[in-house]
């Protein structure tokens, strides 16, 4: 599947809608356009760092690596 871009309210839409848990990975990623790999990362973000993370002005989203060597 080619990669789509999808922008912050998109991501949060995505993570939403897949915690009301209405769907699955596969139906969700297909609805927005990624690989279902993406939407499995966006949700994990999503619960781990809050929308705030795709609302950042720098654009910049921490890895999930990074935040588990940060709770060490």
């Amino acid at each position: 599947m080619p990669k789509n871009r999808l922008t912050a309210e998109r991501r949060i839409e995505l993570a939403r809608e897949y915690l009301r848990g209405e769907t699955s990975y596969e139906r969700i990623a297909k609805k927005y356009g990624v690989d279902s790999s993406t939407a499995k990362e966006t949700v994990a973000i999503y619960e781990s760092q809050g929308e705030e993370a795709f609302l950042r002005k720098s654009n910049k989203i921490l890895p999930l690596c990074y935040l588990c060597y940060s709770l060490l």
